[in-house]
């Protein structure tokens, strides 16, 4: 463990896990049983460490099988269980964490303090990415409390922190989310963490930034827009610190890359949203150099999560890779991204993440597999799916500017748009092309 290095990770080629296989060998000969698990959290521990998932996964697994029960209940089984179910999670087999994260709360006795609080956060990351917001909120809850009296760990606090900061953007919007990761840094100091635990925290802040530089773009809220520019410069300063050991860190290294150059270009394209601002040069004949950087950038981070074969990160990069190519006016390149998504977010059973992807895809008018056509229903109205497009948005009460910056085109064209929706509908106003959308349940519940 201590030849590999600050990292906390090695690949099962690699020295360490020589000398634990060693290890274990004499181990064996000797029915040193205690040694065994020993090697096997340690061995679970850096693969996982490195990204090898499958292999760590097992390593866990077989000593949780060989072993006597009531020695694992003493001693590593908890422990044991948090090595099996956090390469599980990154893999997308999510049902199958669940269920080793919750059997080892109810097999072992009395896990410490640090286990509880690990296996809440791994618990509370599913419960988040698949739409649990309350569930996941009350997972924070149970792993603060765990780790109230704790001594400090990079490996207990930072999962933590991480989760408390996606939490809060799901939940309480951009704002709320900057504040926290303010908070975390405040708290710990990550420059001089491990980065294996503070990578995660950083792109979560990343990602942070550029949902809040997003909406001040559309809103024009410059506090919000000044907020998510002093939380990029601390982000930046951290990730210039940190070093960067193996696969795994590499991806999200990239993650962190991909998501603060997006973020810097929405600032920069203050007080416009950045999607208008790339759709007005587009119709003006000319696009910005920006889109083609960043997608460059979402795609080095999809194919590094890619080659971990970590699902719910690969999405999401190819989420935004697709945002990146519609910016550029590649619409193939951005369907090509969205088809890879969703089947990706459906199979992990993760709403949230499908919904966004349908949603660019819609905007984009690019359809997705086994996808109902948009605007079925309404042909008699004469909408063409743009236009059911922007009649939705009307319908939400934006205004032009903002509908533009929504679907990727100019004020100018979001303006003809509205204007030929009211022609269709016989309606001389927006207010009233709402009223019928609702009159007709056009969209449902709003």
């Amino acid at each position: 463990m201590f030849n590999a290095g600050p990292g906390q990770q090695a690949s099962s080629d690699s020295g360490p896990l020589e000398l634990i296989a060693q290890a274990r060998a004499m181990a064996e000969r000797r029915g040193a049983e205690e040694v065994l698990l020993t090697a096997a959290v340690n061995e679970s521990h850096l693969l996982e460490g490195a990204g090898e998932h499958e292999r760590a996964a097992e390593a866990a697994r077989r000593a949780t099988v060989s072993t006597d029960a009531q020695l694992l209940s003493r001693t590593s089984g908890s422990l044991l269980a948090i090595n099996e179910a956090e390469p599980l999670f990154a893999l997308g087999r999510w049902d199958e964490a669940l269920t080793v994260a919750g059997g080892a709360m109810d097999r072992y006795l009395a896990p410490s303090p640090m286990h509880r609080a690990l296996l809440q956060v791994i618990t509370g990351s599913i419960t988040l990415a698949r739409g649990d917001l309350a569930a996941a909120a009350q997972n924070v809850l149970t792993a603060r409390d765990a780790l109230r009296s704790a001594r400090y760990e990079d490996q207990h606090q930072l999962p933590l922190a991480r989760l408390e900061i996606l939490l809060a953007l799901e939940k309480d919007g951009p704002a709320a989310a900057l504040a926290a990761t303010s908070q975390n840094l405040d708290r710990y100091d990550l420059s001089s963490s491990t980065p294996r635990y503070a990578w995660p925290v950083v792109a979560a802040g990343a990602s942070v930034v550029l949902a809040a530089a997003g909406q001040a773009g559309v809103a024009h809220d410059e506090r919000l827009r000044d907020g998510a520019a002093a939380l990029t410069e601390r982000l930046r300063t951290v990730a210039e610190k940190l070093g960067t050991f193996g696969p795994a860190q590499r991806a999200w290294q990239l993650a962190f890359a991909a998501a603060d150059a997006h973020a810097a270009c929405c600032l920069a394209a203050f007080p416009a949203a950045l999607p208008a601002a790339w759709a007005t040069a587009e119709d003006a004949g000319g696009v910005p150099s920006e889109p083609g950087a960043l997608l460059q950038a979402w795609d080095e981070a999809a194919a590094a999560w890619a080659g971990l074969c970590e699902p719910y990160p690969q999405a999401r990069a190819l989420l935004d890779a697709a945002e990146a190519a519609l910016a550029r006016g590649d619409r193939d390149g951005a369907a090509t991204r969205l088809q890879q998504a969703a089947p990706l977010a459906a199979g992990l059973g993760a709403p949230p993440l499908g919904e966004q992807i349908a949603i660019i895809a819609r905007r984009a008018r690019i359809r997705l597999a086994d996808e109902t056509p948009a605007g079925s229903g309404v042909g008699e109205l004469g909408l063409t799916e743009r236009e059911l497009e922007v009649l939705r948005l009307v319908t939400a009460g934006q205004s032009n500017r903002e509908i533009a910056a929504v679907l990727f085109i100019s004020p100018k064209t979001a303006s003809v748009h509205v204007s030929n929706i009211l022609g269709k509908l016989h309606v001389t106003s927006r207010g009233e092309a709402a009223a019928k959308a609702h009159a007709l349940r056009l969209f449902g519940p709003a």
